[in-house]
C-alpha cells in the first residue's frame, strides 16, 4: 500500500501543468476590497467554536489584479483560516477566465482564527449537518469574484518597487530543548523569543503613473491568534486588521493595504497574551504598521515589465494509516479530533504555483501551513534574490513541518494537526523552485551543447 502511494506520488510529480510565460508589456494593476464577514447568529467562530454574535472588525477579501497585455493574474488575500479549496472555487476561476481573461487566481488566507468555521478544512466543532447548510460560503465566493472583477475593471498603468522593514511581533513557538520540544502557546507565562523566525516585513509598493500609491502589499509570517480565546463570540481579522487600518491611515493617499501570509506554521506572537487580548492586538497591529509605513516611504518605484506564472497540482498520501481515525476518537485525543476526522483523506491534492513579477520578485504559492525554514530554504536556493513564500494558499490540511522538525516532535510536527506525508513540504518547495527557475529561463527545454565531447573539457554559456 505504501509503495503504491509512493508510485502515485511520483507519477504526479512528472506531469506538471505548466503555463507558458507571457510576452513583456507595460504592467497594469487594480485593487478592490469586499467585506466577507458572515451573518451573525449562525456561524461559529473558529477560536471558540461558539456562534458568532458580534463583529469586532470586518473580515475582508482584498484582490490585486496584475496584467501585462498578454497575461492577467489575481491574488486575493482573505481574512479566513483557510482559503476556499479548489473544489469550491474552481468554478469561479473558470468564470473569471471566461468573463475577464484572468489566467491565474490565487487565494491566500491570513489564517485568522476569529473567522468562521464553514467547510471541512475549518471544522473544529461544526457538525456535518451544519457544514451542509453554509450559504455564506457561496455569498463570500460571489463577493471574491466581484472583487476580482472590480480590480480588473479599475486596472491602471503602474510603477512598482519592493523592499523590507523589520518587525519582531512574531517568534517561533517551538522551543527545542535537550529534554524535548516545548510549545510556547499564546498564554504561556514565561514566553520569550525563539529562533528560527523571520523578522523581515516584505513590502510591495504599487504606484500609479502620477506617483500616488495605489496599494501596498505586506508579506509577513505570524499566526493571527491574539484574540483567540475559548469564550469569544466575535469575528475579527486580528492583528492583520489593526495593521491595515493603522498603515493606510498613515501612508499618503490612504492606499489599499493587502496582507500576504508567509510560512507561519511554527510562528506565533512574541509575548504572552492576557485576557481577551484586546490591548495586545492593537499594540501588535500598530507595531507591524510602523514597519510597513517606514519601509514603504523608502521604496522607489519604477516601470517594470514581465509577468509570468506556473501552476501544477501534486498528490500526496496521508501521513497516517486509516486506523488512526479510531485512535483519534479516544478520550486522550479529544483536542482536534473532530477536525482530524473531517479533514482526513487517504490522498490529498496540492496546487502549487509561482509568479515572477518584473523578473525581480518571485512568489511561491504553497497550500498548508509551512514552517518558517521553508522560507529560508527558498532564500538560499531561488535563482531570484527576492523570493517570498506564501503559505495557506488554496486549502488547509494542517502543518507542513520540515523533516528535522518531524523527527524532533512537538506541536505541529508529529501530531494529528499534520495530515500530509512528511516530505510534502520539501516537495512543494522544490516544485516552486523549479517553476521559478523555468520562469527566469535558467532551465532549458532541450539539452544544451556542452562542448565536452569525449570528456576533453569545454565551456558552457550561462542560459
Amino acid at each position: 500500500m505504501y509503495l503504491r502511494a509512493r508510485l502515485a506520488l511520483a507519477s504526479s510529480l512528472l506531469i506538471p501543468a505548466l503555463i507558458p510565460a507571457a510576452a513583456n508589456a507595460a504592467l497594469k494593476a487594480g485593487v478592490a476590497s469586499a467585506d466577507i464577514t458572515p451573518p451573525l447568529g449562525k456561524y461559529r467562530v473558529l477560536s471558540s467554536g461558539k456562534i458568532g454574535t458580534s463583529v469586532r472588525d470586518p473580515l475582508y477579501a482584498k484582490a490585486l489584479v496584475l496584467e501585462d497585455g498578454a497575461t492577467r493574474v489575481a491574488i486575493v488575500s482573505l481574512d479566513l483560516t483557510y482559503a476556499f479549496p479548489p473544489e469550491m472555487f474552481d468554478p469561479y476561476r473558470a468564470s473569471l477566465k471566461r468573463d475577464a481573461g484572468i489566467d491565474f487566481v490565487v487565494l491566500n488566507a491570513s489564517h485568522d482564527h476569529n473567522a468562521p468555521e464553514s467547510f471541512w478544512d475549518t471544522a473544529q466543532v461544526a457538525s456535518d449537518a451544519e457544514l451542509r447548510d453554509m450559504p455564506w460560503n457561496v455569498e463570500a465566493m460571489n463577493k471574491i469574484y466581484d472583487a476580482i472583477m472590480n480590480a480588473h475593471a479599475s486596472a491602471v498603468p503602474v510603477r512598482i518597487g519592493f523592499g523590507y522593514g523589520q518587525s519582531t511581533i512574531g517568534t517561533n513557538r517551538r522551543e527545542v530543548t535537550a529534554a524535548g520540544v516545548r510549545t510556547l502557546g499564546r498564554t504561556v507565562a514565561d514566553k520569550h523569543p525563539v529562533e528560527p523566525s523571520d523578522h523581515r516585513v516584505g513590502i510591495l509598493r504599487i504606484d500609479r503613473e502620477d506617483g500616488t500609491t495605489l496599494a501596498v502589499v505586506v508579506h509577513y509570517a505570524c499566526h493571527p491568534v491574539v484574540l483567540m480565546t475559548p469564550e469569544t463570540t466575535e469575528f475579527s481579522a486580528d492583528y492583520v486588521g489593526e495593521m491595515r487600518k493603522s498603515a493606510s491611515a498613515r501612508i499618503p493617499g490612504h492606499p489599499e493595504i493587502l496582507f500576504w501570509q508567509g510560512a507561519a506554521g511554527d510562528q506565533n506572537m512574541r509575548g504572552r497574551i492576557t485576557g481577551a487580548g484586546e490591548a495586545e492586538v492593537v499594540s501588535y497591529g500598530r507595531e507591524l504598521a510602523d514597519a510597513v509605513v517606514g519601509a514603504t516611504a523608502k521604496i522607489k518605484t519604477s516601470n517594470e515589465d514581465g509577468l509570468s506564472f506556473r501552476s501544477e497540482t501534486l498528490s500526496f498520501p496521508s501521513r497516517w494509516p486509516p486506523k488512526v481515525l479510531e485512535l483519534e476518537r479516544r478520550p486522550e485525543y479529544v483536542c482536534g479530533a473532530h477536525w482530524f476526522e473531517e479533514a482526513y483523506r487517504p490522498v490529498y491534492s496540492a496546487p502549487v504555483g509561482s509568479l515572477l513579477l518584473g523578473k525581480k520578485l518571485a512568489l511561491a504559492f504553497i497550500p498548508g501551513e509551512p514552517f518558517i525554514d521553508y522560507q529560508f530554504d527558498l532564500d538560499r536556493k531561488s535563482p531570484v534574490a527576492d523570493s517570498w513564500l506564501l503559505g495557506y494558499c488554496e486549502r488547509g490540511y494542517g502543518y507542513l513541518p520540515t523533516i528535522r522538525a518531524a523527527t524532533q516532535g512537538g506541536y505541529g510536527s508529529n501530531d494529528g494537526e499534520t495530515l500530509l506525508s512528511v516530505v510534502a513540504g520539501d516537495i512543494k518547495r522544490t516544485h516552486a523552485l523549479i517553476q521559478i527557475a523555468q520562469e527566469t529561463g535558467l532551465l532549458n527545454e532541450l539539452p544544451a551543447l556542452t562542448g565536452n565531447c569525449g570528456g576533453l573539457g569545454g565551456f558552457s554559456k550561462k542560459p
